[in-house]
């Protein structure tokens, strides 16, 4: 085995650790936008979102 696969099994076997990578989310921003939320675990809540005529 590679170095970096035996650490990984040694870190995930012995000890609680979280992720240390995460998905990336690209936004953009308008002030036409209404309704615009968001959170970390979901991203942006698409089905609120409303344009300004």
């Amino acid at each position: 085995m590679i170095p970096a696969r035996l650490a990984e099994t040694a870190l995930l076997r012995d000890m609680p650790a979280i992720p240390l990578w995460s998905a990336h989310a690209h936004l953009v921003w308008s002030e036409r936008l209404r309704g615009v939320t968001a959170n970390a675990f979901t991203g942006l809540n698409l089905p609120h979102l409303t344009l300004k005529n």
